[in-house]
């Protein structure tokens, strides 16, 4: 099974950070791309973010839950330090790896759900929003009211 994960970083936010877990696709669409194409609040555990305020977004998949993948992760890293000859006179110090790598280190598919399409990009738009947009549609219209109203009150051309 595919494990769907969503980060986001917003103002203040050094990097991204992971916000909503080990998502099925139906559960990604639900509670992310259906609230970021309309333009409302993203929640997680108590956290209510506007969409407004996210600087960027990634969603990444992984063969597993975030938390085995993480500690996975974090056993590579560990090893990877191990195999690296200590430099004489040098005391690095290293808190591992860090949630928010975890975004860099899994594939990206924020594509295959946003389509590229901005925060609100999936508001519906009325019959009425479309015409005031065309001004060529709107002005037929404009010319076909005016045609009625004199056609209706007999002021027909003679």
């Amino acid at each position: 099974m595919t494990y769907y994960h969503v980060f986001i970083r917003t103002q203040g936010d050094a990097g991204l950070r992971p916000f909503l877990k080990d998502l099925a696709p139906r559960d990604v669409k639900t509670r992310f791309v259906t609230p970021y194409l309309r333009n409302e609040k993203l929640a997680s555990n108590g956290l209510i973010v506007p969409v407004d305020a996210l600087l960027e977004v990634r969603v990444v998949a992984s063969a597993k839950a975030f938390g085995p993948e993480y500690s996975e992760a974090c056993e590579k890293a560990r090893e990877a330090r191990k195999r690296k000859p200590p430099i004489p006179g040098v005391l690095m110090l290293n808190v591992g790896l860090m949630e928010n790598e975890m975004a860099e280190m899994l594939p990206n598919v924020t594509d295959k759900f946003l389509h590229g399409r901005p925060p609100g990009a999936g508001l519906r738009k009325g019959p009425l929003h479309l015409v005031s947009e065309n001004p060529t549609l709107s002005a037929i219209i404009a010319a076909l009211a005016v045609f009625a109203f004199g056609y209706f009150f007999g002021l027909r051309a003679a």
